[in-house]
């Protein structure tokens, strides 16, 4: 078979539109304190070879490039570096224009998806859409080392997993075994504590810290905004203990839907809350541009609103080589997640390996048999399913732990940094004491893009949105057909309201 025309099945392609939101506890529904991380991940493949086929549209650059392959290894070789310095230069020269952040996002799309397709038609690659793909079967029996070996690790993490992901409601979505009234309650407490101390303590870090990194200024305003214009009102105060307990209603509502629903209740809700509040806001704004064009400007102008997420690549608004180090650990983190569970289930798995998009390295891929994970019982597909976004919680919490003892080792040496520098003065120990500095501020900024990027990817994969694993749980807990059309289309219609204001920006 000839790769180039006919490529062998890959994982299918998830573009992960992550979108997380401060804790319930001090902020509404759905705060613009949000950020959309646009990563690619690879899970289990369910394209079969005319599904691929069908979104091949650059199938004929990829001839085109390896029309003339050559058996002599190092003039593919000479071709591929050629590509990839062209690559980066033309990535480097978008990165230094004034364009918006939207603009590079898609811009870099391109860039490497070009790129990552004429370097497949150069060495005849697997891979999809410029991703290309390296297989390294060996792997697979790593993976079925460690499944069997801490199996009963693996399902434990599954299921508080899924108590974290889809709180109370969980319980449809677990096995017999686990619905036993005993081991429910086990699960509920461990997993609930878990849960609330994430929404609470950890997700809110992953705003601080893209924030920090993107430098978006006008979140913080738009929040206010929206709680301003609630149409949920008032305090709520109850006393717990003695103890007088006040926060917003609106809060209060989504903290209660979040115990229920989980985290994948907390992130639906917001994101139709916030796409509901711009919907009046977007009219005007078209209504504003028609008059305008028609030479009626108004007199008062309409300011576009405030975008509920923006996507994030490294390189563009993320710092380059720290976000590719956490990107690739949140891949390798989810991916590895998924083949445990397979396999701690006897699920046959294809293939493994790293992925690369153009020439930017991008993490791994697991790709499980979809046939025998069709035919396995529900909840043990299930618990294969929520193993990605559950490593990726369970990591975060690792990850804020590790940020907290740098943090320690930082201030404790330098917390007087003026006598520091005076006592290296003129001396080796000045080399020292910055190289010091600059190693452990790398590190810090990996951790913590880490962080952020493990809980938006791990919130957001849970959503009912096609490609997405929340879209075969929510078909899972939800029969009725309709009922998951409906979710399913009111997600996405959310999901494109919330990008649109970044046409008018």
């Amino acid at each position: 078979m000839d790769k180039t025309t006919r490529p062998e099945p890959v994982p299918k392609t998830k573009d992960v539109i992550a979108k997380t939101h401060p804790s319930p506890a001090s902020t509404a529904v759905i705060s613009p304190k949000s950020a959309v991380a646009s990563s690619s991940t690879s899970a289990a493949a369910s394209l079969g070879v005319s599904d691929e086929e069908k979104w091949d549209f650059t199938k004929s650059l990829r001839e085109f490039a390896g029309r003339e392959h050559r058996s002599d290894w190092r003039v593919n070789v000479l071709m591929l570096a050629i590509v990839a310095a062209l690559t980066a230069l033309a990535f480097g020269m978008l990165l230094a224009t004034d364009l918006s952040a939207m603009a590079k996002f898609f811009g870099s799309t391109i860039i490497m998806m070009l790129s990552g397709e004429i370097m497949r038609g150069i060495m005849q690659w697997d891979g999809l859409l410029g991703l290309i793909m390296f297989k390294d079967n060996r792997t697979l029996g790593w993976i079925d080392r460690q499944a069997q070996r801490y199996a009963n690790v693996w399902k434990m993490l599954s299921n508080v997993g899924m108590v974290m992901g889809y709180g109370l409601l969980s319980y449809f979505l677990l096995g017999k075994e686990e619905r036993k009234p005993k081991r429910f309650a086990l699960i509920l407490l461990v997993g609930m504590p878990l849960l609330i101390i994430f929404l609470t303590q950890v997700a809110p870090l992953a705003f601080d810290v893209l924030k920090s990194a993107i430098g978006v200024k006008d979140l913080a305003s738009a929040s206010a905004q929206i709680r301003a214009s609630s149409p949920v009102g008032g305090d709520l105060n109850f006393t717990i203990f003695g103890w007088l307990i006040s926060m917003p209603m609106l809060t209060a509502i989504l903290t209660v839907l979040t115990l229920i629903g989980g985290m994948a209740m907390f992130v639906w809700v917001s994101i139709l809350f916030y796409a509901a509040g711009l919907v009046a806001p977007l009219i005007n704004k078209i209504i504003f541009m028609a008059l305008s064009l028609a030479g009626r400007t108004p007199a008062v102008p309409v300011i576009a609103p405030i975008p509920g997420g923006t996507p994030i690549l490294p390189g563009v608004n993320l710092p380059l080589v720290e976000g590719l180090i956490a990107m690739a650990i949140l891949l390798v983190v989810h991916e590895m997640s998924h083949g445990f569970l397979a396999r701690v289930h006897k699920i046959k798995l294809e293939n493994a390996g790293i992925v690369f998009y153009g020439i930017l390295p991008f993490g791994a891929f697991v790709e499980p048999d979809e046939k025998q994970l069709d035919k396995v019982p529900q909840e043990q597909s299930n618990q294969v399913l929520v193993a990605g976004s559950a490593a990726n919680m369970i990591t975060a919490m690792i990850v804020l732990v590790l940020i907290v003892a740098l943090g320690a080792l930082v201030v404790i040496p330098y917390a007087n940094w003026a006598a520091a520098q005076e006592f290296a003065k003129g001396s080796w120990q000045a080399v020292c004491v910055a190289g010091s500095v600059i190693i452990l501020k790398f590190i810090e900024t990996c951790l913590e893009l880490t962080l952020a990027l493990n809980i938006l990817v791990g919130m957001v994969n849970l959503l009912p949105v096609p490609l997405f694993d929340g879209h075969r749980l929510m078909k899972a807990g939800v029969k009725h057909p309709l009922a998951v059309d409906a979710i399913t289309y009111v997600t996405l219609a959310a999901f494109v309201i919330n990008f649109l204001p970044w046409l008018f920006r």
